[in-house]
């Protein structure tokens, strides 16, 4: 069992157990607890006893099905309020140790993707990120990268042989912003995805939105127009755990924001099933339009 078992160890749901169900063409992410209000027997996802779905328990590669997805350096100076990697001890995973995790779950997986807090400097992330891309290019895979984005990163990403990237914006409200990533630039994340789009092309870039911070609808509709403007696909990402003025969205809430950016992504000619690593080509976090909705 524990393959079907993964811990995320970055962002919103680092430290969390969960397991992978697939039911048509959906996937979905699921924690692991004692007090679940969902139970899993056989391939019956019960609710209150009743069953609601049958459902294919996935694999998983390394963090998510289908892929080898790697945090490479597994804390962070940034400080951001909603992520547990600042409060872990500094460490960064060698090459050896990523083409380690790579080989084990090679059987399974169509895609090398990695994510990385900031150890030190954004700049020695990126370098050391260059790195571990040309350690791996031989995989023949797709390989995602989603890293803290600085001037000049794309290029050297897609000379190293990255595929996508993702630079998450969290929130593009500058209170909010202020107060949940006190150590970094809302400017300089919004300025790499614009050279991330010129280097890598429309709908290969994308980006984390937090939902759950204390913004307001009408402002995440015009993020995301914004976005799906200069080519960068929105991801809408439900916060979780206990974040300081912020508030887990109602279902509800998020299929209206969800349908919303499938409009928005209609109208820029965006197609987020297109992507081959990292959190869109994974879609168990997330409402994925044109897959889920």
């Amino acid at each position: 069992m524990d393959e079907m078992i993964s811990t995320s160890s970055a962002g919103p749901s680092a430290g969390q157990k969960s397991i992978f169900l697939r039911f048509g063409k959906t996937r979905v992410r699921l924690g692991v607890g004692d007090d679940a209000e969902l139970k899993l027997v056989g391939n019956s996802v019960l609710f209150k006893g009743e069953e609601i779905v049958k459902a294919e328990v996935e694999k998983v590669g390394a963090h998510c099905p289908e892929q080898a997805y790697i945090t490479v350096s597994k804390s962070c100076v940034m400080g951001c309020k909603f992520c547990l990697l600042p409060r872990m001890r500094p460490q960064r995973r060698t090459i050896p140790e990523i083409i380690d995790i790579i080989e084990r779950a090679n059987s399974s997986i169509k895609a090398i993707s990695f994510t990385s807090g900031v150890l030190r400097l954004p700049e020695e992330e990126i370098e050391n990120m260059c790195d571990v891309i040309k350690a791996v290019t031989n995989y023949g895979l797709p390989i995602g990268v989603s890293v803290y984005p600085i001037e000049g990163c794309s290029i050297k990403l897609k000379k190293a042989g990255a595929s996508e990237v993702k630079y998450d914006v969290q929130t593009m409200n500058k209170k909010i912003y202020r107060m949940m990533c006190p150590k970094s630039s809302l400017e300089e994340r919004v300025e790499g995805l614009s050279e991330g789009v010129e280097v890598f092309g429309r709908g290969n870039v994308s980006s984390n939105i937090i939902i759950g911070l204390g913004e307001k609808d009408e402002e995440v509709i015009c993020w995301i127009e914004e976005l799906c403007e200069i080519g960068v696909i929105p991801i809408l990402r439900t916060l979780e755990g206990e974040v300081a003025k912020g508030k887990r969205p109602s279902p509800e809430r998020l299929i209206y924001l969800a349908s919303e950016l499938k409009d928005a992504l209609s109208r820029h000619n965006l197609d987020p099933t297109k992507a081959k690593t990292m959190c869109l080509a994974c879609g168990g976090c997330d409402l994925v339009p044109f897959l889920d909705l």
